[in-house]
């Protein structure tokens, strides 16, 4: 849990993003753990890799440990860079505002969402809706938190 905490922190750093993306990024990461210690306790049956693409927290830490090398290499300069800059093409999907850093927060964004939702997924296979009870703590402080 410390060695995700230690890189939500440096990824802030690297993608350069406001503060209110790297909160998001940075309070959902225990939520991925949460929900696999949740998954354990309904079914007794733990399993970190996610399913739908065999990718686990090694896998994960060696992404973030080659793109945080690589932006202590190169700097993160380029993480500041419109990606309509590099692409025009994408003009009509995103803004000029939309940088590299923002891209690179939503693919995380998304892996941690597709994470929570399988380990969810699992518990609603084998016990129904009572994953609800365990997981209303985390989004309360969540949800207070944007509040």
């Amino acid at each position: 849990m410390v060695q995700y905490t230690f890189f939500t922190v440096f990824l802030g750093y690297v993608t350069k993003v406001g503060p209110s993306w790297y909160i998001l990024g940075y309070q959902l990461i225990n939520l991925v753990m949460y929900s696999m210690e949740t998954n354990f306790i309904i079914t007794n049956n733990l399993n970190i890799n996610m399913e739908l693409i065999e990718f686990g927290p090694v896998e994960l830490e060696l992404m973030l440990a080659l793109i945080i090398g690589a932006a202590g290499v190169f700097g993160n300069t380029a993480m500041i860079k419109p990606v309509i800059d590099s692409y025009p093409s994408v003009s009509v999907i995103f803004s000029s505002s939309f940088t590299w850093g923002h891209l690179l927060q939503i693919f995380f964004l998304v892996m941690i969402s597709q994470s929570v939702f399988e380990s969810l997924e699992k518990c609603t296979r084998k016990h129904g809706y009572s994953f609800v009870y365990y997981m209303l703590a985390p989004l309360i402080i969540w949800v207070t938190a944007y509040s």
